[in-house]
Formats: C-alpha cells, sequence, structure tokens
C-alpha cells in the first residue's frame, strides 16, 4: 500500500474526502475500494465479489 501515515491520519483524509464529496455532491456513495483485498481480516469482512 503506498500510504505511509498513521490509521488516524488515513481516517481523517478518508473522513475529509468524503465529507467534501458529499458537500459538493448530494446523495453521493462513498465506497472505499481501494484497500478492500489489501489485509486479510478485510477480506473477510461480508461477501467477496470473487468468491467461487
Amino acid at each position: 500500500m503506498f500510504f505511509k501515515g498513521t490509521e488516524d491520519e488515513f481516517v481523517e483524509i478518508f473522513n475529509f474526502s468524503s465529507n467534501l464529496i458529499r458537500e459538493k455532491q448530494k446523495g453521493a456513495i462513498i465506497v472505499m475500494a481501494g484497500a478492500a483485498a489489501c489485509f486479510q481480516k478485510i477480506k473477510n469482512f461480508g461477501n467477496h465479489p470473487y468468491q467461487k
């Protein structure tokens, strides 16, 4: 993963950008898809779209 900051910094950036997107585009659905398969604990969350 390219982000070298802390978890708290990532959350701060994600929340800031999500709020800005919602401000500019009402009703926007924000999905954090970039990290969806980076960590095993994330892979185990919910249904994986590529399951056989």
